[in-house]
This record gives structure tokens, sequence and C-alpha cells, in this order.
């Protein structure tokens, strides 16, 4: 210790080697072989306090090499029989005043050689041969009275070559593969999943609870090489402010019905479909007579448009008019 002025130093150094292996330094705690429920002895390093300004750093750090590999630096708990093996635990001080907590920086080295990458980052769970395999958990801090932390997953850019992706892949089964699922947050508006231009950094598309709406583009394009289904419990909207253009495609697959006037009240018949053929109840029309028909539908509105085909393609074939009651259709013998 020292009243003022710089704290002791302790250097332990191991002997160095020429032509072969340098020598070790173990620090090990004592074994407690006995009873169960004991503990065997811990090891701490700690760096020094102070009471005003920063306190001493920790490096932990492998040895260098001139023409091989760097040294190796293995962080590994214990093992236990027939028990969990121990957790590691790397967390910063919580602050107790006025500050922020410190934060944890887990990066690879840099690499300005002509040849060769930046060392990966690889963060894994072990594997299992007879039950589950461990998750793998990413979670942000709440927060009482402010917002709560951010998630960002941002790729370096690149200056010659291609810009790196994101690439989620759920586990492979020969039962169920894995799901991936994306859920914004809960709130009184709740969250959306949105879509970012890389360029001006505004969003271009949204996808939410209620919603899928992409009007940021010009143009939006869903393509597929067999069939692509649009399906809706209720009503299915295609609105286009200059129409909806179906590209000289082949539309089939109306809905339809058929009906015979006066199977259930004279004069009358209900079709309450897209389509459909209706019977009459005459079986001929004189010339100039008329066959009067009350038309019922419900898939008709005020502003439909009906078309109407009628009879064969000979010159006596009926007429069909619309009657001044907006239900009734009458055919005209011409």
């Amino acid at each position: 210790s020292a009243n003022s002025g710089v704290g002791g130093s302790i250097s332990l150094t191991v002997g160095s080697g020429f032509g072969s292996v340098g020598g070790s330094f173990n620090i090990v705690g004592g074994h407690m072989i006995g009873n169960h429920n004991m503990v065997g002895g811990s090891v701490s390093i700690v760096s020094g306090f102070v009471s005003h300004g920063t306190g001493g750093e920790m490096l932990i750090e492998s040895g260098h090499s001139i023409n091989g590999s760097g040294g190796n630096v293995n962080i590994k708990s214990g093992y236990g029989k027939g028990q969990p093996s121990g957790s590691i635990t790397i967390s910063s001080s919580s602050h107790i005043s006025n500050g922020s907590s410190g934060p944890i920086t887990i990066e690879s080295g840099d690499t300005t050689a002509t040849s060769g990458d930046s060392g990966d980052v690889v963060i894994k769970s072990g594997d299992s041969s007879n039950t589950n395999s461990g998750s793998l958990n990413f979670s942000i801090g709440s927060s009482a009275l402010s917002s709560s932390g951010d998630f960002n997953v941002d790729i370096g850019s690149s200056g010659d070559g291609s810009g790196g992706s994101i690439k989620l892949t759920a586990g492979s089964s020969s039962a169920l593969g894995g799901g991936i699922y994306l859920k914004p947050g809960n709130a009184g508006v709740k969250g959306s999943v949105y879509f970012v231009n890389p360029l001006s950094g505004s969003n271009f598309g949204v996808i939410s609870d209620s919603i899928i709406d992409f009007s940021g583009q010009s143009t939006v394009s869903f393509a597929s090489t067999s069939t692509i289904e649009l399906s809706a419990s209720s009503i299915l909207t295609l609105e286009g402010s200059n129409g909806v253009s179906f590209a000289n495609s082949y539309i089939y697959g109306y809905e339809k019905s058929t009906g015979t006037v006066g199977i259930a009240t004279p004069g009358e018949v209900s079709i309450n479909s897209q389509a459909g053929v209706i019977t009459s109840e005459s079986t001929s029309l004189s010339a100039g007579a008329n066959d009067v028909i009350m038309f019922y539908n419900t898939r008709i509105s005020p502003s439909s448009v009906i078309l109407i085909s009628t009879g064969k393609s000979y010159s006596c074939a009926p007429v069909a008019k619309k009657s001044p009651c907006s239900k009734s259709i009458c055919f005209y013998q011409g």
C-alpha cells in the first residue's frame, strides 16, 4: 500500500524456453474430497480499487508468435458428475448512482494483411445426444421510466466486394422443422415490422396485425411458378386508382348457380351468386308476348351492372329488358 503515489507491483514470471516450450504458470484453488455439499477453494484475481478516478485494469492475454499461431485463451467452467456443470457469467458492474453501467464488447481482431480474413465470432450452445440442446437467448434489459434498449445487428460495409447478408435459419428435423417468428412489441399502439430503403433510410413497407402496406413503392410484384392464393374470411377487395388489370389473362372460377322460376313462388326466382342460369316457367312465348320474372340476388347492389343473355342464336330469340321495378326482368318474344 501507499499513502501517496503509486502502489507496489507484483510480477510473477515463469522461465522462458529456447527451441522447445516455455514454462507454465498455474494458479489452482484447493481441492476438497469428502462428504457431500463441500466446496472447492476459489481463485480470485482482482484489480486495484481507487477512491477517485479509474480502477485498475485487468488484462488476460495469451502469448504472441512471430512465425506461428498466437496462443489461445480458454475460460471453462468445471464439470459436475450427475449434476449440472458450472456456469460462466461475464457482466459489467451495476451503477448505483448517476451514470451508466459499463459496456461489454466481444470482438475478433482486425487484420490489415493482403491475405487472410479477420476472425469469426461464434456463440453456440452445446450439442445433446439424448435430450434438448441448449437455447441461445439475447435479451434487452427493461426500463421502468424510460425506453428499453434496441437490438441492432449491423453488417460491415465492403469497398469492392459484396455487402454481408443476414441469414435466419430455423432447425431441420425429420418430424417438424422449426419456425421463424417476428413479434413486434405490445403497447397501446402495437409495433410493426418495417422495411427500410437502404439509400434513403425511409420506410417503404410495413406489416402489422391489421395491414400490409407497401405504398412507398411504385411497383410491388408477387410472382410464383405455380399458384398464388389470396383469401379472406369475409371480403377481399381489389382496388386501383387507375383500374384493376388482369393483364389479358384467362379468368375463371366465378361463383355460379341455377334457378327455375316459380319453384317457391310463381313468377319469382332467387339466385344468390355472381352468375347463373334461370329457367322460365313459360315453355314458349308467342310473338309480342312477354314473360315477367321477379329476380332476387343478394350479390346485386344499386351500383351493380347486370349482363343478361337469352335464347339461342337464331332470329326469333327473346329480348330481355329491365322493367321500371328494379327487381323485375321482362322477356319479350320478337
